[in-house]
């Protein structure tokens, strides 16, 4: 009877030491969903700021490529058609003008 007194005891100390092993490991497994949840937030995040960096980027280049083609476009009517001509007809249509009109077509 002692036996299976000390026997039950062992096993109760065993459930409760397997208790706290599986509590111990749930707490783990929240602290790592925590930690995913927040690498993910972090992740998601960083492809924002890199996709809004990557567009103003483009952008930029765009807009800089339209201006560089207005003015290699002036620079080679101003040439062309000599000087006079050329800054007559511009200053009939502004500059402004034209960019909005039939150059931004031009420069697409």
């Amino acid at each position: 009877m002692k036996q299976l007194i000390h026997q039950n005891s062992d096993v109760v100390r065993q459930m409760a030491q397997l208790e706290e092993s599986l509590r111990q490991m749930e707490l783990q497994v929240k602290a790592a969903n925590r930690g995913k949840a927040e690498a993910e937030r972090s992740a998601a995040e960083a492809m924002k700021k890199a996709a809004e960096e990557a567009e103003a980027a483009k952008a930029e280049a765009v807009s800089k490529a339209r201006e560089d083609a207005l003015c290699e476009f002036l620079e080679v009517g101003w040439k062309a058609e000599g000087r006079k001509q050329w800054l007559s007809s511009v200053v009939e249509a502004s500059v402004e003008e034209w960019c909005e009109g039939p150059g931004v077509e031009w420069l697409a």
